[in-house]
């Protein structure tokens, strides 16, 4: 081993780095004899002492795999060739190269990782492209935009605005396609894209809109609505959705709101990009048979509003809000008749896509309104809350069918009460009912803050916050305990072994004295 040089009778002579066999001389030649050395036998092994002389077995070279290369090598994960044996230094012929891969759309594989040489093996993949087993594929354009896929372009389809651009990172693009909002200059009080498309008059006022080949182009105007109430001011503008309702907008002292909404004063405001404004209800038991769940919400931005988790799936139930109309209020349902046998709905229409994951069949988990949970309660990430405000939550023991759905909606009024089959919701007045008592022990606003006193945003603020037909009215109060008379506004007198003095008010409770 390890020969540098050597030179021997039979004229055997190696010299590995060839710098000393060109000055070897044996003067005269005739020095080497045939005869055996003096004191030794001669044999053809040329032994002149006791020691064995053996062949020893060759590894196998770089780059490959084996014991020797007798026994045979193949090349490494990462590498190709053939390496056999031979009798010639260095005992083996071939070798083994490194593979080179090739990768359409993105970046190929190398080292271990390039199993076949030549072989199409992608590592990684260019922006717009998703790694599909060992190749790139184009990603489709998402909802609500034309185009083959997103290399190759998309653009947002009609009654959409917004721009979709390629990236990375899944999902493989930016941006998104946003429902337009169009108003009309074509009517003064009504709305739609154009006279000729059809303009309704907005809320507030009625008429008709036809379309007319004279100027101004078409007949007909919007006039605002007027309304009547008994025992109180009657609603006005936008309050007063239908003409010659009885919608009452306040009442005379002793007398309180009935009928049409809950109060629309003030919203549930949760900021986007934040951790620390939330909604939650934990532990929240669903109803085994199915339920309904419905609230108003006005999103500003954001990924998620509705997060539903467990022990077990920290997205046993997930809503999307990006789908929603930005800078408007927008009406949210979820009706669930079963483990992933759920239907959402916006503004009145059936809406899959508001689904990241249906609802997982568990209950006892945590409900949690503007954030998205990765574990029971908790876990929030800033970039996934959802800027919004909602003016409450209600869950209802019934499954809403899509016919429901559209006339809850056309009512334009939150209003759990009148729907009957309440589970539990609450309401930014502070109003809340548990009809089963399981509810309300575990319900947070987070901070307390989040309820703001002035209007939600688009609505006109009133007491009954009615943007629909209904009426409302103002119903006279019934006079307090340990007194006697018909109502406040009649007038009540303390009965027998009492004293005091009961007079009539506007502000809850409607009277004041006792």
């Amino acid at each position: 081993g390890n020969v540098y040089a050597y030179w021997h009778t039979d004229g055997g002579s190696t010299d590995p780095t060839g710098t000393v066999t060109s000055g070897v001389t044996l003067n005269p030649s005739s020095s080497l004899t045939s005869s055996s050395m003096s004191g030794t036998t001669c044999s053809d092994t040329g032994s002149t002492g006791s020691g064995s002389i053996s062949c020893s077995s060759v590894s196998c070279p770089s780059n490959s795999n084996g014991n020797s290369i007798a026994s045979g090598c193949t090349c490494g994960n990462g590498f190709h060739g053939t390496v056999a044996a031979s009798t010639t230094n260095p005992y083996y012929t071939g070798s083994c190269t490194q593979n080179t891969c090739t990768c359409s759309n993105g970046n190929p594989a190398t080292g271990t990782s390039c199993s076949s040489n030549g072989g199409a093996i992608c590592a990684s993949c260019n922006a717009g492209y998703r790694l599909s087993g060992t190749s790139c594929s184009a990603v489709a354009c998402p909802s609500n935009s034309a185009g083959s896929n997103v290399p190759g372009g998309c653009t947002c389809g009609t009654g959409f605005h917004g721009t979709i651009a390629a990236s990375a990172t899944s999902p493989y693009f930016t941006g998104s396609c946003t429902q337009n909002t169009c108003s009309c200059s074509n009517g003064s009080n009504s709305a739609g894209s154009n006279v000729p498309g059809g303009c309704t008059c907005g809320t507030g006022f009625h008429g008709t809109i036809a379309a007319s080949a004279t100027s101004p182009y078409f007949t007909g105007s919007c006039i605002q609505n007027t309304c009547s109430c008994s025992n109180g001011n009657a609603a006005t503008g936008t309050s007063c959705t239908s003409d010659g309702a009885s919608i009452c907008a306040s009442c005379s002292a002793g007398y309180e709101m009935s009928g049409g909404c809950l109060s629309q004063c003030s919203a549930w405001q949760f900021d986007g990009s934040q951790t620390s404004r939330y909604f939650q209800v934990y532990p929240l038991t669903l109803p085994s048979s199915g339920f309904t769940m419905e609230s108003w919400v006005y999103r500003t931005g954001g990924q998620y509003m509705f997060s539903y988790a467990t022990s077990t799936h920290d997205n046993c139930m997930l809503l999307k809000s990006d789908y929603l109309p930005a800078n408007a209020w927008s009406h949210v349902v979820v009706s669930c008749s079963g483990a992933n046998s759920c239907t959402a709905y916006l503004n009145g229409a059936a809406k899959s896509t508001l689904f990241y994951s249906t609802w997982c069949g568990e209950s006892g988990g945590s409900f949690v309104l503007s954030q998205d949970q990765d574990s029971v309660g908790g876990s929030f990430d800033s970039g996934q809350a959802t800027g919004m405000q909602s003016n409450g939550f209600a869950l209802y023991t019934s499954v809403w069918s899509a016919s429901d759905v559209s006339t809850v909606y056309a009512a334009k009024c939150f209003n759990p009460p009148a729907r009957g089959n309440v589970y539990a919701y609450w309401h930014t007045d502070g109003g809340s009912t548990d009809p089963t008592g399981t509810v309300t022990s575990g319900v947070t606003l987070n901070p307390s803050s989040s309820l703001t006193s002035s209007s939600m945003s688009g609505t006109t603020c009133s007491d009954t916050g009615s943007t629909g037909s209904g009426s409302i009215s103002c119903s006279s109060v019934s006079c307090p305990s340990n007194s006697n008379g018909n109502s406040i506004a009649s007038g009540c007198t303390c009965g027998n072994g009492f004293h005091g003095t009961v007079a009539a008010s506007t502000t809850n409770p409607y009277y004041t004295g006792s």
